[in-house]
């Protein structure tokens, strides 16, 4: 249920909520308000139903009964006509005692048919409302605000959700039955979708979200990162797991996995162990110059070129070289420690670091990381990858115990393990960096052919973060959309309607930059740029 004073925005929030749970099926919206729902038919596609008056409870009973077969979800904009207007419940109950006879059993025959309706059904309910003067920058000021929806006050008990608009259009959970929506969770104007996708998300599977703290840390250390790694982890993530308030439980290793493997190319991640950001010494000069893991890249200025010491174990000596390259070192991976070193469990890893389960294997899995692109190893997607490799098991050991610490990433790498970026070139403008250019689609089919619901989510996110953050003038704006599906489409397109789930992710990739403060849209005279150029640099 979507309560609020009038012009909240319900009806809108409703529709783009309803977008999401229909997954591509129909919309049906039963308008008692005078067709107010018609307004929004150019942005949205749905089924209008009009109800004019008497609006008998029964009634609705019946035709939600029939539009549960149909649409895979049904909007009743407003619901409160089918109580106070009428025909409705106190219109049967005529203001008697002796009415409510009547008037409850009709009332409880609606409750029932919404509870039975095989389609998600979304109702607005329009609130008793007050003005409060409050005083703002010390100015007395006047605002209008919703109170109790006026409808029954037992109908909150039978939904899975209630949300509260206010006039800043901001929806906020007033009572919840999903623990991935949270009772008091605010969602700003542009972010319905986000809430939508989570309670979709349980209703599908039920699985829990990941706790707050480690989506937090998860977004820090993304944040953390160098400009061009950081566009291409967070477009990578949402690809992968969707925005980070609605990663699950169950996905929160991949998810510290792939947020490592660019701290170790980018050098990211702040003070967490192994993240590249403690120094070491460089290599002895006598060390074997044919060991492989340095690379042909001395542009660092770490080590030397074409050489790695090796990883000293419990019971070697700091000082102490390989004359011969291992097989681990050949990219082989998978030896075994010698015959004289225990194994290296992942328990003992996890001894060694501090916080929740999930947190403590990413912190494992990202100090492997680094010692990996250290030692020129092949980099390990898992904690279970990094005890497989017991040559580099004990070079994580030796670094989480803080003895012997292995040189830092930031060197060359195995060209096996292969998945270094250029770095990002000057922009003819200025001195910082351009954004990246997207890798085209071998097979650009549509996000909104694909999967009309996920395109209708991206494109109101987007959408929201683009009136916000780019031009306020109508036309700049509108030139500047179709210069960031030009640019992620490769030429190919100009028109958000046309682009593809990954060049999807690739503009909301930059327009996340931009509100953040690290990056803005220059006007360009390069063709390529279609007369704006993407400017992503550090903010002031």
């Amino acid at each position: 249920m979507i309560s609020g004073p009038t012009g909240a925005g319900k009806t809108w929030t409703a529709l783009k909520i309803a977008e999401v749970l229909a997954e591509g099926g129909k919309i049906l919206v039963i308008d008692t308000e005078k067709e107010s729902a018609l307004t929004y038919a150019d942005t949205f596609t749905f089924v209008h139903l009009p109800w004019l008056p008497p609006f008998e409870p029964r009634e609705l009973a019946r035709t939600m009964a029939e539009a549960g077969h149909e649409y895979a979800v049904v909007i009743v904009d407003s619901t409160s006509h089918f109580w106070r207007k009428e025909g409705g419940t106190l219109d049967i109950a005529g203001g008697k005692f002796t009415g409510w006879k009547d008037a409850r059993p009709a009332q409880e025959d609606l409750v029932q048919a919404l509870l039975d309706c095989h389609a998600h059904v979304i109702l607005c309910t329009r609130s008793k409302m007050e003005h409060v003067q409050e005083e703002i920058n010390g100015r007395h000021v006047v605002r209008k605000v919703g109170m109790a929806p006026q409808q029954d006050d037992d109908l909150e008990y039978e939904l899975n959700i209630s949300i509260e608009m206010d006039m800043d259009h901001r929806a906020t959970v007033a009572k919840s039955r999903a623990d991935a929506v949270q009772v008091g969770r605010s969602f700003t104007a542009g972010h319905e979708v986000e809430l939508a996708a989570l309670y979709a998300d349980w209703l599908k599977g039920g699985e829990p979200p990941a706790a707050q703290p480690v989506v937090d840390d998860l977004v820090a250390r993304m944040n953390a990162l160098p400009p061009a790694e950081r566009v291409a982890c967070k477009t990578e993530f949402v690809e992968a797991f969707g925005r980070p308030d609605g990663l699950r439980e169950s996905r929160v290793p991949e998810a510290e996995g792939l947020v490592a493997r660019f701290e170790g190319r980018g050098g990211g991640g702040g003070d967490e162990p192994g993240s590249g950001s403690a120094a070491a010494p460089p290599p002895p000069e006598h060390e074997n110059p044919t060991q492989k893991g340095g690379g042909d890249d001395d542009s660092t200025g770490k080590g030397s070129p074409g050489s790695a010491p090796a990883a000293a174990g419990p019971d070697e000596r700091s000082g102490e070289v390989e004359s011969e390259p291992s097989p681990a070192r050949q990219g082989e991976g998978g030896a075994s420690a010698s015959p004289s070193q225990p194994g290296v469990t992942a328990e003992q890893l996890l001894e060694l670091v501090t916080g929740a389960p999930a947190t403590r294997k990413g912190k494992v899995q990202r100090t492997g990381v680094a010692v990996a692109q250290a030692l020129g190893l092949p980099v390990p997607a898992s904690i279970d990858d990094v005890v497989a490799d017991q040559t580099l098991a004990a070079a994580v050991l030796a670094d989480l115990r803080g003895d012997d610490k292995p040189p830092p990433s930031g060197g060359g790498q195995d060209p096996a393990v292969g998945e270094q970026p250029s770095p990002p070139e000057a922009s003819a403008s200025g001195s910082a960096p351009a954004a990246p250019a997207p890798t085209a689609d071998p097979d650009p089919v549509p996000l909104k052919t694909e999967h009309r619901s996920d395109w209708g989510k991206e494109n109101a996110y987007c959408q929201a973060l683009a009136a916000e953050h780019l031009s306020g003038d109508p036309e700049t704006l509108k030139s500047q959309r179709e210069a960031l599906a030009y640019q992620a489409s490769g030429g190919r397109a100009t028109s958000w309607s046309e682009v593809t789930r990954r060049e999807f992710s690739q503009i909301r990739a930059w327009l996340d930059f931009i509100a953040n403060g690290h990056g803005r849209l220059v006007e360009s005279n390069v063709a390529a740029d279609f007369g704006w150029e993407i400017r992503i640099e550090e903010a002031a």
